[in-house]
Order: structure tokens, then C-alpha cells, then sequence
């Protein structure tokens, strides 16, 4: 059994403490969307910082919840395979990819994007290529989110395109760790005929 790794856990409560510290005083004075709007990413004003606090502000409890059910599930098993550091770069990264693919999708929206959704969707991604045993969960998790836009129809107030982005940006990752590791098992001199 493996255990819940350290970034693993320090992402969930970097989360938690957020969302309590800043969403539900600011929500009982009716000044959290003001937090959203200024600090979720924002296409037609981006700021550099918001690629960062985006990722741990999150629209409601249960968007929160959601997010950090599924990084608690898959977020262990990912970390075990790639390591902290490794894992909190690809955390972070797809992440960031995520929300220059909603920039793309939703150009000059002034509507915010906040959550960690994106990056979640990007260790799917990872999972996936490199925790093959369970890839029938990755679809479970996977398709119903990468797949919403046809399932829910236009309207939602979900970022697709950041989860679509991100999850290709967690599959091209694991590849590119996948290089290095091939070179050195088949680093033998090749045969000269």
C-alpha cells in the first residue's frame, strides 16, 4: 500500500487552508467574488501571479471538494512514480499549461478562472502513461470531464478547455520523462556492419 506522499498532502491542505481562510470570511461579507475576479485568471487582463493563486482558489465547497477527492485519490500513486519534485513540476506546470489552454479557448473573457482542476486534469494525464495498472480509473475520472462540453452542453460554468489542456500537457510529461529512461536502457553501442 502506498502511502499519501508529503507534496500530495501539503497540495490538499495548501487547498483547505485557502479556501477557509479566504472564502468563508470573505463569503459571509459577500466580498469573495471580488477575490475570484482579482486573483483567478483573467484572458482579457492576465497577470503573471494569477497562473499561481488561481490554481488554489476554488468557486465553491464543492468544486473543493471534488478537486481534492481526486488529488487525493490519484495524486499518491502519481508522486510514488515521479518523485516530489518531479511531481509538484508537473502540478504546477500542467497547471499553467491548463490556463494558457483556457486563455485560448476563451479569449477576452473577463470571466476568472479559479481551481485546481486543470492541474488535476494534467496528473490524470501522468497517471495514465505511467501508472498503466489502473488506467480503466483514469478513464473513469477522465472522461466525463474531457468529455463534458458534448455531455452538458454550452452554458456550464466549467473551464474545458483548461481541463483538456492540462490533461495533454500531463500525457506529454510523462513522455518526455519516458526519453531519458529508454536512452539509458538501450544505451549499448549500436552494431557496425
Amino acid at each position: 500500500m502506498i502511502s499519501a506522499p508529503w507534496i500530495t498532502r501539503a497540495l490538499i491542505a495548501t487547498n483547505a487552508t485557502v479556501y477557509a481562510l479566504v472564502a468563508i470570511p470573505m463569503d459571509e461579507a459577500g466580498t469573495y467574488g471580488a477575490v475570484l475576479a482579482r486573483h483567478g485568471f483573467v484572458p482579457a487582463e492576465p497577470q503573471a501571479l494569477d497562473l499561481l493563486t488561481s490554481l488554489f482558489l476554488h468557486a465553491g465547497l464543492s468544486h473543493l471538494i471534488g478537486n481534492l477527492l481526486v488529488l487525493g485519490v490519484i495524486g499518491r500513486r502519481v508522486e510514488a512514480s515521479l518523485g516530489p519534485l518531479a511531481y509538484l513540476v508537473a502540478f504546477l506546470g500542467t497547471g499553467s499549461v491548463a490556463i494558457g489552454s483556457f486563455a485560448v479557448f476563451a479569449a477576452g473573457t473577463t470571466v476568472p478562472l479559479v481551481g485546481a482542476s486543470g492541474a488535476i486534469c494534467g496528473l490524470l494525464g501522468v497517471y495514465l502513461l505511467r501508472v498503466p495498472e489502473h488506467r480503466w480509473r483514469v478513464a473513469a475520472l477522465a472522461l466525463p470531464v474531457l468529455l463534458g462540453p458534448w455531455l452538458a452542453g454550452a452554458g456550464t460554468h466549467v473551464a474545458y478547455g483548461a481541463h483538456l489542456g492540462g490533461f495533454l500537457a500531463g500525457l506529454l510529461y510523462a513522455l518526455a520523462l519516458k526519453i531519458p529512461s529508454m536512452r539509458r536502457r538501450g544505451s549499448a553501442a549500436p552494431h557496425k556492419s
